[in-house]
Order: C-alpha cells, then structure tokens, then sequence
C-alpha cells in the first residue's frame, strides 16, 4: 500500500479529500504521488522526513528526524531548498541536516512541522540513549533510560519549533 496509485486508490475507496505521503530523506516519490492522486480528484499532500543531527562533525549514527510538510507552492520551494541542502551531508550514506540549518531555509508560513514520535528530535529528547527504548523489555527497563531532566529539555525544543514554524505550524 505504499505505492502512489494503490494509496489513491485506496482514498478515494475511504471517500478522503486529501492524503499525504512524506518521503523519508527523499522528495523523489512526490511526482508520482501528484500524478495519482489528481487521477482521483484527492488533494495531494506533499512532505519530507528529514533526518536530523546536531552538527555536521559529530559522526554518530545516533540520528532523529523532522517532518516538514508543504502548506504551499512555496512551501514546496521551501522543502527542495531544505531536501538540497540535506544531500550536501550524509554519513552512513544518508542526508542528513541541522535543525538550525533547515530554520534558515524555510519561509514563516510556507511549511508545517511534526514531531515528537519515538525517533523524532522531540521524542528522542525523553531519553538518555534512544535506541535503548527498542531493547527495554519491562516497563522498568523502558523507565531506566528515560532522561532525569527530559521535561525542561522538550519544552525548550517545543519552544524552538515554535519559534522557527510559528504556534499554528507545529503539531505535535
């Protein structure tokens, strides 16, 4: 079901006005997407999961991501700018972008930002180590890698991410 065509399909079956399917790391499946999507009159919602990192000298596999999703034609501009920039950086033979960087290519009001999912930027920030989340086995193991100070740490990126899109562009 992750193909265009069998997603318009299956939208059009539910009756949807819209659908979105971000890319991840990528904008190259937005053609097709379009395409389908016009096919059965569904408004196409076009986006990018970005993957994340705090700097481009720290070498760590220890990644997370954004998803920025166009509100426009301008928008649309806003995220090849940011998809272009990210393919200037990859380590493990991915692209990857900082946060700060992506702030400085987008236009107020042009892009949506979600976060907070286990593996976004927001949602990694609960946890001491990330990756441990997907070992813990009891709640008590899951409980031992959560960051002591995780709550003053998401309401300052919260703080970032509204400051950067704007309080009607974040969603959480």
């Amino acid at each position: 079901l992750s193909m265009p065509m069998p997603i318009a399909r299956r939208c059009s079956e539910l009756g949807l006005a819209g659908a979105a399917m971000p890319d991840i790391d990528s904008i190259s499946g937005s053609v097709d997407f379009i395409g389908s999507m016009a096919l059965k009159k569904i408004k196409p919602v076009i986006g990018c999961e970005f993957t994340l990192v705090d700097n481009y000298e720290s070498k760590t596999k220890n990644c997370s991501s954004i998803n920025l999703i166009a509100k426009n034609y301008m928008g649309w501009l806003d995220l090849v700018r940011v998809f272009s920039a990210s393919h200037r950086h990859y380590y493990y033979e991915k692209p990857h972008i900082t946060f700060e960087e992506i702030a400085s290519l987008i236009r107020p009001g042009n892009v949506f930002a979600i976060g907070g999912w286990l593996g976004s930027d927001i949602g990694d920030t609960i946890f001491s180590n990330p990756k441990e989340i997907y070992l813990a086995t009891t709640y008590e193991a899951a409980k031992a890698t959560v960051n002591v100070d995780w709550f003053p740490k998401i309401t300052a990126k919260i703080a970032k991410y509204i400051e950067t899109f704007g309080k009607e562009n974040f969603y959480l």
